[in-house]
């Protein structure tokens, strides 16, 4: 245990491709099997999808009462939470197609993947690569798993036998729906619906990302009740499309500094319902 935690708390610079490698070799060392559920989310081309979805995911189950923290690429690095939070009940991880390289055995629990979108050409071979690399999350689920995957995108034979799919968007056909400002699916036979009006997530961005958390919070426990309460109360970080003055004209001053990314940027834009001036540099 102490060589491998060790490297972490000395300070001596562990590679952010292969955290998750080192959480799970030290989780291996205290236990058998890892004894930590990693709820795992890949990472999205929106800066601002990435952060908001386990940020909300982990501030939604807090509030329940039930311990979670976000990690990997938002939040703790993972191989620091093994040692800070070591009786965790949820590590919500956000987790890179880089980290998925080089980690054969990270079994996540509740596995999401938000969306794909053309991008890290400059690492990856073409978006075939991209792709598997993301899929890859889902080969590792064991019995009893969960797997969240947009609608229309195909799996590709990833997810195993013995593991709930769910299929999540703004479809009739979603298992879990984005539609007139609720997140609707079906769960044991009965109708779940979580109000999203007013809260942070009822956009035709974020709305489709909430009905992938909905799934996976509904999965690991939680009543609508406790989902539509966590959610309503969630606030973003400063920086993430935050109003930061309105002038006596009516007009409002978004602050998205935190988007260095086109795509990021993009998605902002569509999120903001009124006609735009945009300031970027």
């Amino acid at each position: 245990m102490i060589p491998v935690l060790q490297l972490y708390d000395d300070d001596i610079a562990v590679s952010h491709d292969h955290q998750i490698k080192l959480t799970l070799l030290a989780l291996r060392i205290n236990e058998p099997e890892p004894c930590i559920p990693f709820p795992g989310m890949t990472l999205v081309a929106s800066e601002l999808v990435l952060e908001l979805v386990p940020q909300g995911v982990a501030s939604t189950l807090e509030l329940a009462g039930i311990s979670a923290s976000p990690a990997g690429n938002y939040g703790i690095p993972l191989c620091q939470l093994v040692l800070e939070k070591p009786l965790l009940t949820w590590a919500v991880t956000e987790v890179s197609s880089f980290q998925m390289e080089h980690t054969p055995t990270f079994r996540p629990d509740i596995a999401i993947l938000l969306n794909l979108q053309s991008d890290h050409f400059d690492r990856h071979t073409d978006m075939a690569e991209y792709k598997a690399l993301k899929l890859k999350m889902f080969t590792t689920l064991h019995h009893g798993g969960c797997a969240l995957l947009p609608s229309q995108l195909d799996d590709e034979g990833c997810v195993p036998e013995g593991v709930t799919r769910w299929r999540f968007g703004a479809d009739a056909g979603c298992d879990w729906a984005y539609a007139d400002h609720a997140v609707v699916g079906m769960l044991d036979g009965r109708l779940c619906k979580i109000e999203m009006e007013g809260t942070w997530f009822d956009n035709e961005i974020l709305g489709l990302s909430a009905a992938a958390a909905v799934g996976a919070l509904r999965y690991a426990g939680l009543s609508d009740a406790q989902i539509e309460h966590g959610l309503s109360a969630f606030k973003p970080l400063a920086h993430r499309v935050q109003r930061v003055g309105e002038s006596r004209r009516g007009v409002y001053f978004v602050d998205d500094s935190k988007a260095t990314s086109l795509a990021a940027t993009a998605a902002a834009l569509r999120m903001v319902r009124k006609p735009v001036r945009l300031i970027a540099g």
